[in-house]
């Protein structure tokens, strides 16, 4: 209401504004946040307050579309996110190549044979890092949903 009193050139202030943030009890006993104006402005401000209460200010759909800026910096984080993501599935693959890389011996023909406890916990670690990387895929779809949230 400030804002809007201001922009049609009312000299208004508030008094009591921080007075919920210090002690909300105090503040219905010390009579709420008050506007001060000029009185060469109570016509103006009047004015401006029973338009606000009848809607006459209210922002209408077309009028909250973002600004293209804002869209080019969605597609900036986006970009971001994307990045994040191909270096952590790059990562993550390799890790699953390491671990899963055949163990050979000293010669290059003889593949060592892998004990069923070494395939166990294998098969753990290849679970843990796949469950690690759907969860980053779920925080990351979570955190550019809520940016795209008008």
């Amino acid at each position: 209401m400030l804002g809007r009193l201001k922009v049609n050139g009312v000299d208004a202030h508030l008094s009591g504004e921080n007075i919920v943030q210090m002690d909300p009890l105090w503040f219905y006993a010390l009579g709420g946040v008050r506007i001060f104006v000029r009185s060469e402005h109570i016509a103006t401000a009047l004015d401006v307050i029973n338009a606000i209460r009848k809607g006459d200010y209210d922002v209408t759909e077309a009028e909250e579309m973002p600004a293209s800026g804002t869209d080019r910096l969605d597609r900036k984080r986006l970009l971001g996110w994307k990045i994040v993501l191909l270096v952590a599935l790059l990562i993550g693959g390799l890790s699953l190549v390491v671990l899963w890389w055949p163990p050979y011996e000293l010669s290059f023909h003889a593949i060592k044979h892998v004990p069923p406890s070494d395939l166990s916990g294998r098969r753990m670690a290849s679970a843990l890092l796949l469950a690690y990387a759907a969860f980053w895929l779920l925080f990351v779809e979570g955190v550019v949903r809520r940016q795209r949230r008008p």
